[in-house]
C-alpha cells in the first residue's frame, strides 16, 4: 500500500559539493555561526585598524575554504562598502616573480603583485605601467569599493617554491602587514584599503612552523595576525542539525508531523556517504527527495521513502575523485555479498527477505533497530528478521570474525550519569573533555510523539565492546583502554531495544572512506593509516624525490608495480621496448619533485649528479603549478639528458605513494582494484600507451637513441666512416657529390698505392662512380653526417656525435663503458656497443675531435683545436724540412710508380707535400671549427698513414743506390754486366728506371 505524506513548500536549492557553505543561507549551525562571527570580527577589526590586516583560513582540501569566504565574508565586506576577491596563489607568485627584476622594495613588490593579480582576475583592463598607488586607486574606482579584502587560495603551494623565494614572499607579506609600504600604512593615502586572507592546509602551516627561516619570518607576522579561522568536517550532531534544519527550510519553517522518512537513521547513510561535506549531503538529500514525487499521490503530496530510494540516491555519481565522478557507495560489493549469502537459497521469498534485510543493514552505518528495519521494508515479519539475521551471520562469519554487531539503546540522561561516575577516577579525568566527542559517535536520534529524542547506543557483548572501543579510539584519538572502561559501564544499563550493525570491515567496503587506496586491500585500518601518512608526506614534502618518483613509475609502466625488483636497481628502471623493428633497452630514472628549488639547474644537477651520469632519460613528475619551471629545466638540461615532464596533482601523488607503501607493508592486495585505480589516474593526467614511443622519437632526434642504421647491403656498417671520408677530406665548406668524387680521385686516390685498404688512411674504400657515391650520400644525410644547403652539402655533426662530443669534452677522458650510459642502445643479451664504436666514435676521430688513448680499454680523449693545429703545423713543417734536407739524388728519385694489370700511377712526393700544404692553408681559411678540424685531421692521417711510409721506401731505395755507387767506385762490379740485374732489382721495389737514368 502506497503511503503519501506532505510535500515540501520551498523549491529545493541547487547546491553541489563545491558549494559547501552555500547551505548556510538556509540552515543555521552553531559551528557555521562561529565561523561567520570569526570572519565578521576580522573584517570589522581590519576596517577599524586602517592598516593592512592578515588572517589565516586553515582547512583540509575539500572542506570549502573558498566557499566559506564567499558565503560568510563577502556579504559582510560588501555590506560595509568593500569588495571581497578570491585569487589563486600561483597567479600571485608568477606576477611577484616577474617583478623581482624591477626596482621595488619587498613591501611594494608584494603590494603591486597583489593589485596586478586582482586586476587580471577581475579582467579590469587597467594599464599595468602606472605606479602602485595609482593602480590601487584605479582598481578601487573600477570596483566601486572603499576597501579590498583579497582571499589568496591554495597559499600552501608556496611550499613547492625555492626556500629563498618562499622566504622572500613571506618577508614581503610581513613587511606589508607591518606598514613598511607607506601608502598602505596607517598614515598613508591608501590606509585601510587592503586586507589579506591566506588559505592553506594544516600540513602547510605545520611545515611553515617547522622551517626555521620561514617560521622566524612568519612568527613576526603571526603576532600581527588578526584572526586564524579553522574549518573542519561537520560532526555527526552538526550533520543532524543540517538535516533537520534543511527539512525545516523546505517545509516552510517547521517540520511536518510526518516526514517522508520512516526513520531518521537514513541520515547517517547520507552523512557518511556525503563525506561530512554539507554540499554533498544536500545534493544526496535533494536526489532522494526528488525520487519521492509520484503521480499516485494527491497534489501537494509525495510518497514515503523506501530502502531502494536511499540506495539510488547514494549511487548517484556526485563525488569527484581522481578526475571522475563516482557514487557514494560501492553497489557492486553489496550485490556480491548478497549473492554470497543467498546464492544457495532455493526459496525466492526467503531470498528476497534476506536480500532486503542485508541491503538495509548495508546502508545503515549506524546501529538500526528491528522496528526501523520493518518501517523501511514493510513486508518483513519478526520471524523473517530472525531468519535473516541467522543466515547473514552464518554466511559471513566464515570470512569475518564478527560480521554482525549488536547494541542496546539506553536513555541519554542515565548514560551520562554512569559516565560521570566513571570519570571520578584519576586516570579517566584526563578524558573528561573528550566526552562530548564520544557521545557524538554513539548518540541516536529518533522520531517520537514528543519530537526528536536522543538516546545512546552501547555494544551488547564483551566482544562488541572491544571492537567498538578500538573503532572509537582510532576515530577520535582517545585511549582505547579508557573507552573500554566507559563502554563496559554503559553496557550494564538496561536497554530499551536491540539494534544491529554490520562490522566496520564490511561497511568500509560499502562506504569508501576518505582513502582512495582502501578498496585495494582487506586491511582497511592499516590502509587508512598508510593513506594518511602518504598524504602527509606529500603535503609536507617529507618523501624524497627518488622514492616518490619510483612510486609514480607504475603510471607509465603498469607491470612494474608487482615486479619492481625485476626492473629497478639503484633507482634506475630498465625496460625492453619495441621501437619500430628494433627492441631497445630503455634506461631511465623517475623523480617526483614537490619543491620549486629543486628545479633550479645548478641545484638539480648537484642533487642528482649520479642520475645524470648513469641514465639518458629522466621522467620528471611535478606538481601542476611547477610544470612551467620543469619545462624550463628540461630545456636547460637537454644537452645532458632527455627530460620528460608529467604534471600530477597532490592527491594523485599521494595515492601512488600510498599504494607502494601498502605493497611494501606486505598486505593482501586486490590486483584488479589496483589496476583500475592506476588507470583512473593515468586517464586524469592524460598518460597514454604511446608515451615511450614519443620519448624514443625525441631521443632519436636528440642523439640519445643509438640503433643499427639501415645501410647499403654492398657495404658493411663499419664502412660508413670510410665512405664519409670522401666528404671529410674535401677542402671546401660547401660541396656536391660530383665534385667530391672528382677531387678525391684526382687529389687523394692518385697519391695512394693500388689496393691500399687500411682504415686509418682516408678514402681507401672503392666507390666506382659519382652515382654510387650519391646513393650512399643519402644515408649520410639521413643520419645527420651531412646537411643539404641550397642544393649543395655541408659537413655536420650528427646528433649522436654532438652528444658524444659534449660528454667527452666535459669529462676530458672517458672509457666506452661509461659513454654507453648516456645512450639508449639496442637490447641484446650482451650489450652491443659496436655501432657506437665503429661508426660514431670513429667519425669523431676522423674529424679530429677525439682520439683513442687506450685501445685495450677503449678510452677516448678530447683533442683541443689548438693542439690539433699545432700538431698538423709541426708535422707538415717537419716533413717539408725533411724533404728539403735530403740530397739532390734523393729528391730526383722522389717519385713512385705504382702499377697494376691495367694501368699505373706516377706518384710525385712533391705533389703529396703540396697537397698537405694546401690543406693546411685551407684549414686556416675555414670559419667553421668542424671544417678546420676535418682538414687538419686529414693532413695527419695522410702524413702518418701514407707519406711517412713513402719516405721510408725512398730512404731504402737511396741506400740501395748509394751502395751500388760505392761498388762502382771501388770497381767491384761491372756496370754493363750488372745493369740489367740492377734494373730488375729496382723494378721489384716498384720503380721503373731506364739505363740512361742509371748512368746519370
Amino acid at each position: 500500500m502506497l503511503l503519501c505524506v506532505k510535500k515540501w513548500v520551498h523549491k529545493l536549492p541547487s547546491i553541489t559539493g563545491q558549494d559547501a557553505f552555500e547551505v548556510s543561507k538556509y540552515v543555521e549551525i552553531d559551528f557555521w555561526n562561529q565561523i561567520k562571527q570569526d570572519y565578521e570580527g576580522f573584517v570589522k577589526e581590519a576596517l577599524e585598524s586602517e592598516e593592512v590586516s592578515l588572517a589565516l583560513i586553515i582547512g583540509m582540501w575539500g572542506l570549502g575554504k573558498t566557499s566559506s569566504f564567499k558565503a560568510f565574508a563577502k556579504p559582510i565586506i560588501e555590506k560595509l562598502g568593500g569588495k571581497g576577491i578570491a585569487i589563486k596563489a600561483r597567479d600571485l607568485f608568477d606576477i611577484y616573480r616577474k617583478l623581482r627584476n624591477d626596482p621595488y622594495l619587498l613591501p611594494e613588490r608584494m603590494a603591486r603583485s597583489i593589485v596586478i593579480t586582482i586586476m587580471r582576475s577581475e579582467d579590469l583592463g587597467i594599464n599595468e605601467e602606472s605606479s602602485t598607488v595609482e593602480l590601487y586607486k584605479e582598481v578601487l574606482d573600477r570596483l566601486k569599493a572603499e576597501t579590498i579584502f583579497v582571499f589568496v587560495d591554495e597559499f600552501e603551494s608556496i611550499i613547492g617554491e625555492k626556500a629563498e623565494f618562499s622566504s622572500e614572499v613571506i618577508e614581503g607579506l610581513t613587511a606589508l602587514v607591518n606598514g613598511e609600504f607607506k601608502p598602505l600604512s596607517k598614515n598613508g593615502e591608501l590606509k585601510g584599503k587592503l586586507h589579506i586572507l591566506l588559505s592553506m592546509t594544516p600540513q602547510a602551516l605545520a611545515r611553515f612552523t617547522s622551517e626555521i627561516e620561514i617560521s622566524e619570518t612568519l612568527g613576526r607576522s603571526l603576532r600581527r595576525f588578526k584572526k586564524k579561522i579553522e574549518l573542519r568536517p561537520l560532526t555527526r550532531r552538526e550533520g543532524y542539525e543540517l538535516f533537520l534544519g534543511y527539512l525545516k527550510y523546505i517545509y516552510g519553517g517547521e517540520l511536518p508531523k510526518e516526514l517522508p522518512f520512516p526513520t531518521l537513521s537514513v541520515f547517517d547513510a547520507i552523512y557518511i556517504g556525503g563525506k561530512q561535506n554539507p554540499g554533498y549531503i544536500v545534493t544526496i538529500l535533494n536526489n532522494l527527495l526528488s525520487r519521492l514525487i509520484s503521480e499516485n499521490c494527491p497534489p501537494g503530496y509525495i510518497r514515503m521513502m523506501n530502502i531502494r530510494d536511499l540506495r539510488a540516491a547514494l549511487e548517484s555519481p556526485i563525488i569527484e575523485e581522481l578526475g571522475i565522478f563516482r557514487g557514494c557507495i560501492e553497489s557492486q560489493f553489496i550485490e556480491s555479498t548478497k549473492l554470497l549469502i543467498t546464492g544457495d537459497i532455493e526459496s525466492d521469498r526467503i531470498k528476497h527477505i534476506v536480500d532486503s534485510f542485508f541491503e538495509i543493514l548495508a546502508l545503515s552505518p549506524f546501529p538500526i533497530s528491528l522496528n526501523e528495519i520493518k518501517q523501511l521494508q514493510r513486508d518483513i515479519s519478526d520471524d523473517d528478521i530472525q531468519l535473516a539475521l541467522k543466515l547473514i551471520e552464518n554466511k559471513l562469519s566464515t570470512s569475518i570474525r564478527r560480521p554482525l554487531l549488536s547494541f542496546r539503546a539506553v536513555r541519554k540522561e542515565e548514560a551520562l550519569e554512569v559516565i560521570n561516575k566513571v570519570l571520578v577516577t584519576k586516570e579517566l579525568q584526563e578524558i573528561a573533555g573528550d566526552v562530548p566527542r564520544i557521545i557524538d559517535q554513539i548518540v541516536r536520534f529518533r522520531i517520537s510523539d514528543e519530537g526528536i529524542v536522543e538516546e545512546l547506543v552501547v555494544p551488547d557483548t564483551s566482544d562488541d565492546i572491544m571492537i567498538i572501543a578500538r573503532e572509537l579510539s582510532e576515530k577520535i584519538n582517545v585511549k582505547e583502554e579508557y573507552l573500554l572502561v566507559i563502554l563496559d559501564a554503559l553496557s550494564k544499563i538496561d536497554g530499551k531495544e536491540t539494534l544491529y550493525r554490520l562490522s566496520r570491515e564490511i561497511l568500509d567496503h560499502i562506504y569508501p572512506p576518505e582513502c582512495p587506496i582502501c578498496p585495494v586491500t582487506t586491511d582497511k585500518d592499516k590502509a587508512i593509516r598508510i593513506w594518511r601518512d602518504a598524504l602527509r608526506a606529500i603535503t609536507t614534502g617529507e618523501v624524497t624525490p627518488r622514492e616518490l618518483g619510483l612510486a609514480l613509475v607504475p603510471l607509465i609502466l603498469s607491470d612494474i608495480f608487482f615486479n619492481e625488483e625485476d626492473f629497478v636497481e639503484d633507482f634506475v628502471v630498465r625496460k625492453k621496448w619495441n621501437y619500430g623493428a628494433t627492441t631497445v633497452l630503455l634506461r631511465f630514472s623517475a623523480l617526483g619533485i614537490l619543491s620549486r628549488n629543486l628545479l633550479d639547474k645548478i641545484t638539480f644537477s648537484r642533487t642528482f649528479r649520479d642520475i645524470l651520469e648513469n641514465v639518458p632519460v629522466v621522467i620528471l613528475f611535478v606538481k601542476d603549478q611547477l610544470a612551467k619551471y620543469a619545462g624550463k629545466l628540461k630545456e636547460e638540461l637537454k644537452k645532458d639528458v632527455y627530460v620528460y615532464v608529467i604534471p600530477i596533482g597532490t592527491i594523485e601523488s599521494a595515492v601512488m605513494l600510498g599504494l607502494r607503501n601498502l605493497r611494501d607493508a606486505g598486505l593482501k592486495l586486490f590486483r584488479d582494484e589496483i589496476r583500475k585505480l592506476i588507470e583512473r589516474i593515468r586517464q586524469k593526467i592524460k598518460i597514454t600507451d604511446n608515451l615511450f614511443s614519443e620519448i624514443l622519437e625525441q631521443c632519436q632526434s636528440e642523439g640519445i637513441l643509438i640503433t643499427k642504421p639501415s645501410w647499403d647491403p654492398a657495404y658493411s656498417l663499419s664502412d660508413i666512416p670510410r665512405v664519409y671520408d670522401y666528404y671529410l677530406v674535401h677542402p671546401k665548406a660547401v660541396i656536391s657529390s660530383e665534385e667530391v668524387f672528382k677531387w678525391v680521385q684526382e687529389r687523394i686516390k692518385s697519391l695512394l698505392f693500388y689496393g691500399m685498404k687500411a682504415r686509418d688512411i682516408p678514402c681507401t674504400i672503392d666507390i666506382e662512380s659519382p652515382k654510387k657515391l650519391l646513393s650512399l650520400e643519402n644515408y649520410l644525410i639521413r643520419y645527420g653526417f651531412l646537411k643539404e644547403s641550397v642544393g649543395r652539402l655541408i659537413v655536420t655533426n650528427s646528433p649522436i656525435e654532438e652528444r658524444l662530443l659534449r660528454i667527452i669534452r666535459e669529462r676530458k677522458r672517458v672509457p666506452i663503458d661509461v659513454l654507453q650510459n648516456y645512450f639508449i642502445l639496442e637490447a641484446r643479451e650482451k650489450l652491443d656497443i659496436t655501432v657506437l664504436k665503429s661508426i660514431y666514435l670513429s667519425t669523431l676521430e676522423r674529424k679530429g675531435y677525439i682520439k683513442e688513448v687506450d685501445k685495450k680499454q677503449a678510452v677516448y680523449e678530447y683533442v683541443p683545436l689548438e693542439k690539433l693545429e699545432q700538431e698538423a703545423e709541426r708535422e707538415v713543417n717537419f716533413l717539408v724540412n725533411k724533404y728539403n734536407g735530403r740530397d739532390e739524388l734523393w729528391r730526383k728519385l722522389a717519385h713512385i710508380v705504382v702499377t697494376k694489370e691495367r694501368g699505373y700511377r706516377f706518384i710525385r712526393i712533391r705533389d703529396f707535400i703540396s697537397l698537405l700544404e694546401e690543406l693546411l692553408k685551407r684549414s686556416y681559411a675555414m670559419e667553421n671549427e668542424l671544417d678546420k678540424r676535418r682538414l687538419l685531421k686529414t693532413i695527419l692521417r695522410l702524413l702518418k698513414g701514407v707519406l711517412n711510409r713513402y719516405f721510408d721506401i725512398l730512404d731504402e731505395l737511396s741506400k740501395e743506390i748509394e751502395c751500388v755507387k760505392r761498388e762502382i767506385e771501388d770497381k767491384r762490379i761491372s756496370i754493363k754486366q750488372d745493369v740489367n740485374k740492377l734494373i730488375r732489382s729496382l723494378f721489384t721495389l716498384g720503380f721503373m728506371v731506364s739505363e740512361r737514368n742509371i748512368k746519370e
